[in-house]
């Protein structure tokens, strides 16, 4: 998985198990970054 592999920090699983499903504006900004 793409975002597991650059994540800082954690990963994007943990965030999910912790907080839930992500935002539109969230997943937008991990996509900026990755890009």
């Amino acid at each position: 998985n793409l975002f597991m592999e650059w994540m800082p920090g954690g990963s994007v699983a943990k965030l999910l198990e912790m907080y839930g499903p992500f935002n539109e504006s969230i997943t937008l900004r991990y996509a900026f970054q990755v890009l």
